[in-house]
C-alpha cells in the first residue's frame, strides 16, 4: 500500500511535466488515494491533461477535478465563438462521423449530441473539441448506436485485454449479457481501468460496459 505522502509527490512530479500548466495555481490534495485538484488554469486542455496525468499514478483511486477554467479577459469569447471552432474541430477530426454530432455551447460549456456508432468515436469527439479556446468544459451525451452483438463477444474483449501491454499484470474479468459487457478485477492506476474499459467497448455490438474493477491501494 502507498501512503498519500507517496501518492501526492508522484502527482506533484507528473503535474510538473506539463509544458503549459503553471503548477503553482494547481492544490492537489490526497486522502485513501483519491486525489482532489484544485485551482485555476487558462484551458479546457490543461484541465483535462492534468486529470489524465493523474490517472496514470500509481497507488492513485479516484480524481475529484475541481480546476476551475478562467480565461485572461483579453482572451475571453463568445458563446457562437466557441460552437463555431467546435464545430470546426468536429469537421476536421477523421474520426468523428459526419452529421451526427451536434454542439450546443452556454456560458462557455460544450455539450455534445447525437448519436454515433463506436464509443471511440464518442471518445475522438470529446477529445476534439476540448482543444477549442475559451471552453471551460465539455459533457458527451453521444449515445452508442445499437448493431448486432459479436457472437463471440467476450472472448474477443480478452484478446484485446492481452493485447494491451499495460494490462500485462493485471487481473481482470470479462462477462457479457447480451449487449452488456460487465468488467471485474482489479488493477494498479485509473489509467489501466479506462484502458480495460476501452477494450470492452471495442467489440462489435457492445452498447454498456458496467466497469466494476478496482483500483488497488
Amino acid at each position: 500500500m502507498r501512503s498519500d505522502f507517496d501518492v501526492q509527490a508522484d502527482v506533484l512530479a507528473a503535474l510538473a511535466t506539463l509544458e503549459h500548466l503553471v503548477v503553482s495555481d494547481i492544490g492537489v490534495g490526497v486522502r485513501d488515494g483519491v486525489v482532489t485538484l484544485t485551482g485555476v488554469t487558462d484551458s479546457l486542455m490543461n484541465r483535462v491533461s492534468a486529470e489524465r496525468l493523474v490517472e496514470a499514478v500509481v497507488g492513485v483511486r479516484g480524481v475529484a477535478n475541481e480546476v476551475v477554467v478562467r480565461l485572461p479577459s483579453d482572451h475571453w469569447r463568445t458563446d457562437t465563438e466557441i460552437a463555431n471552432d467546435a464545430v470546426n474541430a468536429l469537421i476536421r477530426d477523421t474520426e468523428v462521423p459526419d452529421k451526427t454530432v451536434k454542439v450546443r455551447v452556454q456560458d462557455r460549456w460544450i455539450w455534445l449530441l447525437g448519436e454515433v456508432a463506436w464509443n471511440h468515436q464518442r471518445v475522438a469527439a470529446q477529445r476534439a473539441v476540448e482543444l477549442v479556446a475559451g471552453a471551460k468544459g465539455v459533457t458527451n451525451l453521444l449515445a452508442i448506436g445499437r448493431q448486432p452483438v459479436a457472437p463471440d463477444a467476450a472472448s474477443r474483449i480478452r484478446a484485446e485485454l492481452r493485447s494491451d501491454h499495460s494490462l500485462a499484470d493485471c487481473s481482470v474479468h470479462v462477462a457479457v449479457d447480451g449487449a452488456r459487457a460487465h468488467l471485474s478485477g482489479s488493477v494498479r492506476c485509473i489509467a489501466e481501468r479506462v484502458a480495460a474499459e476501452r477494450a470492452a467497448w471495442s467489440v462489435l455490438g457492445i452498447s454498456h460496459v458496467d466497469n466494476g474493477i478496482e483500483v488497488a491501494s
